[in-house]
């Protein structure tokens, strides 16, 4: 398959391949990772990541939810589907391959920069989805079960992940 995407690599240092992998890895796995500990703590931070965080700006940024608006229940749930599909949006319209085209012929963007590039957007509106997320009190699942409710029911859940 031939690629639409010049092939520049040879025109790259490896300073800057340095660079571009360090962001990819600090958009691409740090957030992903604090997003599933958010997802699988109830949509809350839990209290053993504050101690780890070096400096009192940056634990205010992990304090979420930043805000409460105080919004009644289905306002809570209209508010949270905009922001699910804020980042959807954002995800599927950067990932497309006539924006990836688009970036690199009119804006002069660098090819080996688009991955980077993608990861950030993409995780600064996780950010957002997670730091404005209106808390509605619904709980799906819990990992932060107790050992005997999971040592009780532990063929069921069995049997439900087997399904």
């Amino acid at each position: 398959m031939i690629s639409p995407f010049p092939d520049i690599t040879r025109e790259v240092n490896i300073l800057n391949r340095i660079i571009w992998f360090l962001l990819n890895i600090l958009f691409g796995g740090f957030i992903s990772m604090t997003m599933l500990v958010w997802v699988s703590c109830d949509m809350e931070m839990p209290n053993f990541f504050f101690p780890v965080l070096p400096s009192s700006f940056i634990q205010s940024i992990f304090h979420i939810p930043w805000i409460d608006m105080k919004l009644i229940f289905p306002c809570k749930i209209l508010f949270n589907a905009f922001l699910f599909a804020l980042f959807g949006f954002v995800h599927t319209f950067f990932a497309r391959n006539d924006v990836q085209q688009y970036l690199i012929t009119r804006l002069s963007f660098p090819p080996l920069a688009l991955r980077t590039f993608y990861l950030i957007l993409t995780n600064i509106t996780a950010w957002l989805l997670m730091g404005l997320w209106q808390h509605t009190s619904i709980q799906l699942w819990d990992f932060l079960e107790n050992y005997t409710f999971q040592h009780e029911y532990r063929g069921r859940h069995l049997i439900l992940l087997i399904i």
